[in-house]
């Protein structure tokens, strides 16, 4: 299974959730699953990168031709997709990937987020596991933000169903795989 993941470019996260994506990279390469993301070879997302080629697993990362000046390219990936521009690098990890795992990060993985949720409610288009590794309460605020545009009934129904928020790395693989 190629599993994509969203996240952090910088590293000022707890230590904590690096623990936790040490965790996610060793089942992630003990399942001989894939790691899909952005590219970045820095913060969170270059972190797992590192960690999985270390263990000696498949990282596949997408990135825009014309990167941001604060995000390089990881030199060392099983391969490298450059993209035209953002939208298409999120069309192209939503083709590549089989499901979506939300770790957490700034605005840029919560517009990936919503872009893979949106797929999933507005144009039926992807039926993939979606889900928000929700460590230590770092996704509440935007779940109770996404609650209160619920109740104004304009979400489609589907909405807040379309992803699941686990606690643990062992929950992540869970729904990853039961929702296939």
């Amino acid at each position: 299974m190629n599993i994509c993941v969203f996240c952090s470019s910088k590293s000022n996260l707890s230590a904590s959730v690096f623990d936790q994506a040490k965790l996610f990279s060793k089942k992630l390469v003990q399942n001989d699953d894939s790691f899909v993301y952005g590219g970045g070879a820095d913060g969170l997302m270059g972190f797992f990168a590192d960690e999985i080629l270390a263990l000696g697993g498949r990282a596949y990362g997408v990135m825009p031709e014309k990167t941001f000046p604060q995000e390089a390219a990881h030199k060392g990936l099983t391969e490298l997709h450059y993209t035209q521009d953002m939208l298409d690098r999120k069309r192209l990890m939503m083709d590549l990937s089989d499901a979506f795992v939300i770790f957490p990060g700034g605005i840029g993985t919560m517009d990936e987020a919503l872009e893979v949720i949106t797929w999933a409610t507005v144009y039926k288009a992807i039926k993939k596991p979606i889900v928000f590794f929700n460590w230590e309460g770092f996704w509440d605020p935007f779940f109770e933000m996404l609650r209160q545009f619920e109740k104004t009934g304009l979400f489609y129904t589907e909405t807040m169903q379309s992803f699941v928020s686990v606690k643990t790395v062992e929950e992540i693989f869970k729904e990853c795989y039961a929702q296939r």
